[in-house]
């Protein structure tokens, strides 16, 4: 429930902003976040499922889940090498702002 909830609050705060956010390109930080979060929902469900959850123990599903998501976070974080580039038009905007309130 909350997965969705978390989901559903990014994708409000996706279109409520669209036009303020453009220059921030959001998409891919966006998908980021909405597939980090649908991998873990969707893996809470899975563990469940009875040839996982009959044949692993509580511990054992618990480090399967925790193993997956480090793999899932690592290859998201290669997304997020791409999403949030240093050299974006906003961020060099605000750290010419920052520099000349210095």
């Amino acid at each position: 429930v909350a997965s969705s909830a978390a989901i559903g609050n990014v994708v409000t705060v996706e279109m409520t902003f669209e036009e303020w956010l453009e220059s921030f390109r959001p998409s891919a930080k966006f998908w980021s976040t909405k597939i980090l979060l649908s991998i873990g929902f969707i893996q809470t469900l899975l563990l469940e499922i009875p040839p996982l959850s009959t044949h692993l123990s509580i511990t054992e599903k618990d480090l399967f889940y925790a193993s997956l998501l480090c793999i899932e976070c690592f290859l998201l974080s290669l997304l997020h090498v791409i999403a949030w580039n240093p050299s974006e038009s906003w961020l060099i905007d605000l750290r010419n702002q920052l520099s000349a309130e210095t």
